[in-house]
């Protein structure tokens, strides 16, 4: 090949890399700042952008401690789920304008060993800590109150109070089909005014979502939900306990 061949060549080659697409680190990084300050304190509002999820993108709930629920398989099951655990939370669990604060958060290439969390894949991973607002967060309005959530406060969610294993089904079976409904015997019996207590109840949800990538980064292929606890405050006695279902 002659000069002028080899300097067409090397432009040629130098266009080609000029139009690739960002590599696998820096889509890690641009996807895991969206998530960080976007999709993750939004979650309890919004999903995630559908153009990040990866159509047989997999939801994961509880593993650690509840390794019986099934995973969630599909784009379309996993944003009814999504939103099934969304409607749950904001009407029966926390003021409905409560937003996620996230706490900490750490990436994990695939090269790098992650034996700390319950993962599925061998790819690139975030995991991101959150926690529900605080007292006396701006979220939260005039009202003030971590657990006036919409339809009154879920007794379930409450440190002394356990699911029966007809009340843990239905729950599952609502997240887990799209159109299934909660019966009406199930919020009569879950559900009171979170007026009742003597004293209002500051409530804080924490926990961790664990983002699994595609093999360039562009996609989320898993979403696990794991260590997530309520955390109880009445007449500045506080409990904190696992998430009961």
């Amino acid at each position: 090949m002659g000069l002028q061949g080899r300097v067409y060549a090397s432009l040629f080659r130098r266009t080609l890399c000029a139009c690739r697409k960002p590599d696998r680190h820096a889509n890690l990084g641009a996807i895991a700042e969206y998530l960080i300050e976007r999709a993750v304190p939004r979650m309890l509002q919004e999903s995630v952008k559908d153009d990040l999820l990866d159509e047989n993108i997999r939801l994961r709930l509880l593993p650690t401690t509840h390794p019986y629920i099934p995973t969630i398989h599909g784009v379309t099951k996993y944003k009814h789920s999504l939103n099934a655990i969304r409607l749950i939370i904001r009407n029966f669990m926390l003021n409905e304008r409560c937003a996620l604060h996230v706490t900490n958060s750490e990436s994990f290439p695939r090269e790098r060993l992650c034996e700390v969390y319950n993962t599925c894949t061998s790819m690139d991973k975030l995991v991101v800590h959150w926690q529900s607002c605080p007292d006396n967060c701006p979220h939260l309005g005039a009202d003030d109150v971590t657990s006036e959530a919409k339809l009154g406060l879920f007794k379930a969610a409450s440190s002394d109070i356990l699911l029966s294993d007809s009340q843990r089904k239905e729950i599952l079976k609502y997240i887990n089909h799209p159109g299934q409904q909660l019966s009406q015997n199930f919020l009569v019996t879950n559900a009171s005014s979170a007026h009742e207590a003597q004293l209002p109840i500051s409530r804080v949800l924490s926990g961790i979502f664990i983002f699994e990538f595609d093999e360039r980064n562009e996609r989320i292929v898993a979403h696990t939900i794991d260590n997530v606890e309520v955390a109880d405050q009445e007449k500045r006695i506080e409990t904190s306990t696992p998430l009961a279902w």
